[in-house]
């Protein structure tokens, strides 16, 4: 994929760590970052014009942000459970009738969520869509879904379930007209998906058949392995873990730089490129 290079997006004051989770159309960033002196992680946003802003108070107060939408809202954990920010309005405690609402996961434009099913004792997770209530989120032999990384304007869910046979880590595409579509389906092989874009591409990580890790772009029912990065920026970066992907191609994620934990923004030149290289046929 031709690009500008990664972007090192720093971390806040004081702090000597960050990662990057999601990324939205309008190039906004939302992620963590930790140091020293803050003890439970502070959830940021990055914009060009602004650079890192802090979301909470920071301290012992815990705000770990899971991604934003096309509307600025971040969303994710706190100390008062489930929250939504935006710069428009402010830090709120996230609401769903007939349940409470320990973390937000996943949420679009719609006001449709992913949240965890509080009266199972969090064990699994349900789509909410305003007027239709909660729907558990299941693969077709009945098995709960443990991870939560995204969700499209649409309604498609995506994230990572453990297989009937292993137990390994199975990335997934869910929605309630098709149910689960497992994206490796060779129970030997392990995967989880960390982002997804109006065109239907998700993105993630995963190894095959016992082989070394590989950051990967699905699309159309294929598998893209994006390692080693092509950029001639990216030398001194390794470990690269892709979280997010924007209808523009942006690509967000964090990898080790120079050593250290940082935060990156991957930008591609043609805005209607796609990765090229070797697809794998599942």
């Amino acid at each position: 994929q031709q690009s500008t290079g990664i972007q090192n997006l720093g971390a806040l004051s004081g702090d000597d760590q960050s990662y990057a989770l999601s990324i939205n159309n309008a190039g906004q960033v939302t992620g963590g970052s930790q140091g020293p002196a803050d003890a439970a992680g502070s959830g940021f946003l990055w914009q060009s014009n602004t650079g890192l802003i802090g979301i909470g108070p920071g301290g012992d107060f815990l705000v770990n942000p899971f991604g934003i939408n096309g509307d600025g809202q971040m969303y994710g954990m706190s100390s008062l459970g489930g929250f939504i920010y935006s710069t428009t309005s402010g830090f709120t405690v996230a609401k769903v009738p007939g349940t409470t609402v320990h973390a937000v996961f996943a949420l679009n434009q719609q006001g449709q969520m992913v949240v965890p099913n509080s009266s199972n004792d969090d064990v699994g997770m349900e789509f909410y869509s305003p007027g239709q209530g909660l729907i558990p989120i299941r693969n077709s032999v009945g098995w709960d879904v443990s991870v939560i990384a995204g969700m499209d304007e649409q309604g498609t869910v995506i994230g990572t379930i453990p297989t009937p046979i292993t137990g390994n880590s199975q990335a997934f595409i869910w929605n309630q007209a098709g149910g689960m579509t497992v994206l490796t389906p060779n129970p030997k092989d392990s995967s989880w998906a960390t982002g997804i874009n109006e065109l239907g591409q998700v993105v993630g990580g995963a190894s095959l058949d016992g082989q070394p890790f590989f950051p990967f772009l699905y699309e159309n029912g294929m598998l893209y392995d994006l390692m080693p990065c092509p950029t001639d920026t990216a030398t001194d970066w390794s470990n690269l873990n892709l979280t997010a992907i924007n209808d523009n191609g942006d690509i967000a994620g964090y990898g080790l730089h120079d050593g250290q934990e940082e935060a990156f923004l991957l930008t591609p030149t043609d805005p209607t490129s796609i990765p090229e290289p070797a697809a794998i046929l599942l």
